[in-house]
């Protein structure tokens, strides 16, 4: 738009001509060569094909920024429910209004000390829904307290043999701790000096069964392990380990086992899968058996200073080898 002597030029008016307006509203022609066409005025959007030479690279490179700064957020949001034949408070007539009920003043608490934020709803079937956001570890012992204060806690026993009690405790107690967690349970372990064999798990019915399986299954899968000590004299192992140790590493391979052999106890220790501890064991006995009718002991003496020669400097693995 230009201004000129009192005269406005609109370019583009109601034809391709612009159209001169002057003080008094007349109007006249404006000369052709002024004329735009709507493409001039408004150019199309680049096409993505002419965004990828601009970028000088492929389709997978547009956005790669955004891909790069996608960051894992720590705060988490868990929903679960509380069936109504389980809850502990039902909501009653006689409270008045504003008034807080037990269960809002249990929540408020679990909030407060586990720093999270909790929302609970009541379904027409009056089962409790409750949402709980914060840190995923704070959500874990929300969830755990919410449990045990707003549902109603049964309680069962398994007996499971004491020698697995420590797989079930783990280092520090730390898998008796997450089982505890994941399954909103309290679970008590026989001490050591006890004479009980039965483990007693307090929760939710829900959290209770899942730990009844994960403690059998833990119990079941060591059940299948077995260890055994076979009495070997040491003069007799170095025939078990063969050159290099390669006997005794082929024999573990192939009956997956672990072997040990003591030297000072003239022991020799398997451990694995009870069918294929006792495939080892039925080999390493048929090499003792094997050396002790084949091989005697004889003595030689040598210089102490010339023992460094025999020995060399891979022992006396090649001379054994050979």
């Amino acid at each position: 738009v230009t201004c000129e002597s009192g005269v406005v030029a609109v370019p583009g008016g109601s034809g391709d001509a612009d159209a001169a307006v002057s003080e008094g509203g007349a109007s006249s022609s404006a000369s052709s060569s002024n004329t735009f066409s709507y493409d001039e005025v408004f150019p199309a959007l680049p096409e993505k094909e002419a965004l990828q030479e601009m970028s000088g690279g492929s389709a997978s490179n547009l956005g790669q920024w955004n891909q790069k700064m996608h960051v894992k957020s720590s705060v988490i949001t868990q929903i679960f429910q509380v069936p109504s034949e389980e809850r502990r408070f039902h909501e009653t007539s006689s409270q008045r209004f504003g008034e807080l009920g037990e269960q809002a003043k249990i929540c408020a608490d679990i909030m407060r000390d586990t720093n999270t934020t909790i929302e609970v709803s009541s379904s027409k079937d009056h089962s409790l829904t409750v949402l709980i956001t914060g840190k995923e570890s704070n959500v874990l012992v929300a969830r755990a307290a919410i449990l045990r204060h707003l549902q109603t806690q049964a309680s069962a026993s398994l007996s499971i043999p004491k020698e697995f009690h420590r797989f079930v405790l783990g280092k520090s107690g730390k898998n008796l701790s997450k089982l505890e967690q994941e399954t909103s349970t309290k679970i008590d372990v026989p001490r050591l000096d006890e004479n009980s064999d039965v483990i007693r798990i307090t929760g939710p019915k829900e959290g209770i069964d899942k730990a009844c399986r994960d403690i059998q299954s833990m119990s079941d899968e060591r059940s299948k392990l077995a260890s055994e000590k076979i009495h070997v004299e040491h003069i007799y192992h170095p025939f078990l380990s063969g050159p290099y140790g390669n006997t005794m590493k082929a024999l573990e391979t192939d009956t997956s086992t672990r072997i040990r052999l003591d030297r000072e106890k003239d022991e020799v220790t398997i451990s694995g899968d009870k069918d294929n501890v006792a495939r080892a064991k039925e080999a390493i006995l048929k090499i003792y058996e094997e050396k002790k009718l084949r091989c005697q002991v004889v003595s030689v003496e040598v210089q102490k200073s010339q023992h460094k020669y025999i020995l060399g400097h891979r022992g006396l693995q090649e001379l054994f080898e050979e």
